[in-house]
């Protein structure tokens, strides 16, 4: 009898004790719901959906940014620029970037510009660009930074 007791008790406490863990919840920063923040959110393109990251936050493509770094007047100083950038060398505690990135070099309007990246698809980007991969100390070229041309 004293053991049932007992074991009712500890029910009771148990309970109690989750009751008051989610009384302890507060409600959710976000008023409405994710459908009422869809609709409500302007769609920048046609066909391109906002993305939720989560309950109260909501992200809307707004335009495509172009970050280069240039002009440079040859592709052999816009590569040695790459190769001295923050994002491949950087000063920690906030770089390097992406030290492993690959640097090339693209023909623009007023000279070359640089560009480093880790993607692989940067490569069919370059050569549609018409533009070069970067080469630090090139032994055929006496130690010279070059670029080569994309086949």
């Amino acid at each position: 009898m004293l053991q049932r007791r007992v074991t009712v008790l500890a029910l009771l406490v148990g309970y109690a004790c989750h009751a008051k863990a989610e009384l302890l919840r507060g409600k959710p920063a976000v008023n409405g719901t994710v459908a009422d923040q869809l609709a409500k959110a302007p769609h920048s393109a046609p066909g391109r959906s906002p993305k939720l990251l989560n309950a109260s936050q909501l992200v809307v493509p707004h335009q495509l940014m172009d970050v280069s770094l240039g002009p440079f007047d040859t592709s052999s100083l816009a590569c040695s620029a790459c190769f001295k950038s923050f994002t491949k060398k950087g000063e920690p505690p906030a770089g390097p970037v992406a030290p492993l990135c690959l640097c090339y070099s693209m023909p623009g309007d007023k000279g070359h510009d640089m560009f480093c990246s880790t993607m692989k698809t940067a490569v069919g980007h370059v050569r549609t660009k018409k533009g070069c991969r970067c080469v630090e100390k090139d032994f055929e070229a006496m130690g010279a930074t070059t670029c080569k041309a994309i086949e």
